[in-house]
């Protein structure tokens, strides 16, 4: 008897004290548990701020995310190293993206942890995270927006020869985005000879930057309104040689109704997108010009509403 009794007392106060030793951590994991589960219940798909952490939920897994501040004090939360597309090494190096496959369990997306590989046209920093694997983008969205609805969607896309840039957090800040209610959303794409060159034979088919980021233009679409994002209020952004990519998605079919109508007022075209091998003269600029300034005031009319 006094043998099952202490046999008894033991089954009760060992699992008491290994409770007490790690509480911290069960309820650490709990709530993350319960948080997930509202994510999953909420019809909304909205961002779940809770003790443990910031959660979120794609079509494709979870992710959990982080709080950041502005210059000006503002809060808005950050979710980076989201993948977009399925990582473009082996078999599909040089091949069309395919979707994201998914994961189980939360996905950490706190850090930046790769890039597409830069192509040193100039003198930049050799940046560690380099990688084949690099098709992932960040969100950034306002923690307290004055409007309550679904916010609208600033999709950029990064300039830089077409060589060299990332998406990172570390390269361009959201700042002036979020404080304004606007969803950021920025990524990486290849560049480069990976994302670029083409045998014209079909072995490599060209173009696999803007396949990238036709890719992740088809995430934000399925995903952003999880994020408190309107799918209808998309608008593509980019500078430099990432103008000319927003250019070339407005004028493409495999981007049409990826992106906001009001697409237009947000690409700024550059004379060497258009004339880029045409030796450069005063002639070749000012014909530039003028067909620059017929195409806005054409697609002004057929995208902009009547005042």
């Amino acid at each position: 008897m006094t043998g099952l009794t202490a046999r008894t007392l033991i089954w009760i106060i060992v699992p008491l004290v290994l409770a007490s030793y790690y509480s911290e951590y069960l309820y650490d994991t709990l709530q993350s548990v319960i948080s997930i589960g509202r994510v999953r219940e909420d019809l909304q798909y909205r961002i779940v701020d809770g003790p443990a952490g910031i959660f979120a939920s794609t079509i494709y897994g979870d992710v959990k995310g982080k709080v950041l501040k502005t210059p000006n004090g503002l809060e808005f939360y950050t979710f980076l190293d989201i993948p977009y597309a399925t990582p473009p090494v082996e078999s599909l190096r040089f091949k069309r993206p395919l979707p994201p496959k998914p994961w189980k369990g939360i996905l950490d997306a706190t850090e930046n942890k790769k890039i597409c590989w830069n192509l040193a046209i100039i003198d930049i920093e050799d940046d560690p995270r380099q990688n084949e694997d690099c098709l992932y983008l960040n969100v950034y969205v306002p923690k307290s927006p004055s409007n309550k609805g679904l916010l609208p969607v600033m999709f950029y896309i990064t300039g830089g020869m077409f060589a060299f840039n990332d998406g990172t957090f570390k390269s361009w800040k959201p700042y002036n985005f979020v404080e304004r209610d606007i969803i950021m959303v920025a990524m990486n794409f290849r560049q480069g000879p990976l994302g670029l060159l083409t045998t014209n034979d079909g072995v490599i088919p060209g173009n696999l930057a803007l396949w990238d980021q036709n890719m992740a233009l088809k995430w934000v679409q399925k995903n952003i309104e999880r994020f408190g994002g309107d799918p209808k209020k998309v608008t593509i952004n980019g500078h430099s040689s990432g103008g000319a990519f927003a250019t070339a998605h407005l004028l493409s079919k495999h981007s049409k109704g990826l992106s906001a109508e009001l697409l237009p007022k947000a690409v700024l075209s550059q004379a060497w997108t258009i004339f880029s091998l045409i030796p450069s003269t005063m002639l070749t600029s000012l014909l530039t010009l003028l067909i620059q300034a017929l195409l806005l005031r054409i697609l002004r009319r057929s995208y902009l509403p009547s005042s």
